[in-house]
């Protein structure tokens, strides 16, 4: 008997010592037409089933829609809720089936958890991960960051405050949000510098982030390797219970691209962020003619409380000419309004950083077009648009009016003297606003043909300060960047 219980025993701590694997989280499926809460009338049934007959792939065969009637929003914007029972509290996984983000057919919209503060939903936070395939693509799949719920009953909330830059009307979609419970494990790296960019004589700290606090003793192993591969610093520690974050402090490190990797209990599951060590600004010649520039579109990709950050970044990469948006069709949407306040705000970071702008929009308000096309027929209301916007800016910005209108932004649906005639009456505009404002044609898409010759042979020269082309190769899928010179060679003799 006593040889059967000791076996037992036995048995019982070779049981004890066997890994059980943890069960899988249950997945939260909220639908989108299961909505709390809306502030203003969502799209009714029957129309939603207009979308819904395209495809089996939405989500218990419906979906919710918001569509404005013009570009006047309320001033709280478009706002619906969604309210759930979470099973107990921590951080949870988020993936959305919604609108595309920075596409100009659909509005820009943000969300918030609980009492949180909204914050925009973009592709900086939203990584795609799939989408629904509908004549007009209106569904993509997006994995947000982690999101932290109570126990029991929750509230995640969609917001729209601006229409989108087509004409300023809102679209907005949502099939489905999913969530899925966190096991504890390692979230994400941050260094203590914005947009991980660090002149050298920055203190510098790296930060390792969990799902959520520690409850028991875990192992953490980090190592930070230069753009070569050589490490310059490496850790093994010990996590004890209540541990929120891990920091730890970089050694001085010469200029350079880092790479910081990190992993918990060895689960063969690990991060990596970058950062950078640059020049000491204080050290640097400064070259007001410098030709470095880049396309930011920060109005449409980048948060309004983060493009302060990315400005900081673009100047200690030694850019100072940034191309940013400025959508008529948004701060005009209503006629005899100009709202320039939320781009005003992205301008004032530019000017801090010493930045100078080149503006570019390519829409116009319902109100100064007929209905499917995409230029304004008022003429007048383009040349008043450009006084004021090249007043409110010349100072530090160029105006560039429309983008690449040899192809889908305007040629499928008005000829080359229709914006030939826009890029006139808007450059008279800037003209008589008395400015330093450069004037720029929109970027041409492909190399010159029929289109940018007709524009030309309607004497747009002397109405612009650049001639403006972007080098896309038509079929040319294998040519690569570096082959791309015979490109400015023909536009340059072409203008």
């Amino acid at each position: 008997m006593k040889k059967w219980l000791v076996l037992v025993w036995i048995l019982a701590l070779l049981m004890q010592a066997i890994p059980v694997a943890a069960a899988e989280s249950a997945v939260l499926r909220i639908e989108g037409e299961d909505y709390t809460y809306a502030n203003q009338t969502p799209v009714n049934k029957s129309e939603r089933d207009k979308t819904n007959v395209k495809t089996t792939e939405i989500s218990n065969q419906d979906h919710f829609q918001y569509k404005s009637a013009n570009a006047i929003l309320p001033e709280n914007g478009y706002i619906v809720d969604y309210t759930f029972t979470a099973p107990e509290a921590g951080a949870y996984t988020l993936e959305i089936m919604a609108s595309p983000l920075s596409n100009s057919s659909h509005a820009p919209y943000e969300l918030k958890v609980n009492d949180g503060e909204y914050a925009a939903v973009t592709t900086a936070v939203a990584a795609k991960i799939g989408q629904i395939n509908t004549p007009a693509n209106i569904f993509y799949r997006y994995k947000l960051q982690p999101v932290v719920l109570e126990e029991g009953s929750n509230t995640i909330s969609f917001r729209i405050l601006n229409g989108r830059a087509l004409d300023g009307r809102v679209f907005f979609f949502l099939d489905y949000l999913e969530l899925v419970k966190l096991p504890w494990e390692l979230t994400r790296i941050t260094a203590n510098a914005p947009n991980h960019i660090f002149e050298e004589q920055d203190a510098k700290e790296v930060t390792v982030h969990f799902t959520e606090g520690t409850q028991t003793v875990h192992q953490l192993v980090y190592n930070v390797t230069d753009y070569y591969g050589a490490s310059v610093l490496s850790g093994n520690v010990t996590l004890a219970p209540g541990a929120a974050v891990y920091t730890f402090t970089l050694p001085p490190l010469p200029r350079g691209h880092y790479t910081v990797t990190a992993e918990a209990d060895g689960n063969g599951k690990p991060l990596q962020e970058y950062l950078s060590v640059v020049m000491n600004e204080s050290q640097r010649r400064s070259y007001a003619e410098t030709p470095f520039a880049s396309d930011v579109a920060g109005g449409f990709l980048v948060p309004v409380d983060k493009i302060g950050d990315y400005a900081r970044a673009l100047r200690l990469a030694g850019v100072k000419y940034a191309r940013e948006r400025l959508p008529w069709g948004n701060i005009s949407a209503t006629q005899g309004t100009d709202d320039f306040s939320l781009y005003d705000q992205y301008n004032a970071a530019y000017a801090a950083a010493g930045i100078r702008v080149l503006e570019m929009g390519h829409s116009a308000p319902a109100w100064v077009k007929d209905a499917g096309k995409k230029l304004p027929n008022d003429l007048l209301a383009a040349y008043q648009y450009a006084k004021t916007a090249s007043a409110r800016y010349g100072a530090q910005a160029d105006l560039e009016f429309w983008n690449e209108p040899d192809i889908s932004y305007t040629a499928d649906s008005e000829t080359a003297d229709q914006y030939a005639a826009y890029l006139k009456a808007s450059s008279l505009g800037v003209r008589d606003a008395g400015t330093s404002s450069l004037i720029s044609m929109a970027g041409i898409a492909y190399p010159p043909g029929n289109y940018v010759s007709q524009v030309m042979q309607n004497d747009v020269a002397p109405y612009m300060d650049i001639y403006n082309f972007h080098g896309h190769r038509k079929g040319d899928s294998e040519l690569k960047l570096v082959d791309l010179p015979p490109t400015i060679t023909i536009n340059k003799a072409f203008y």
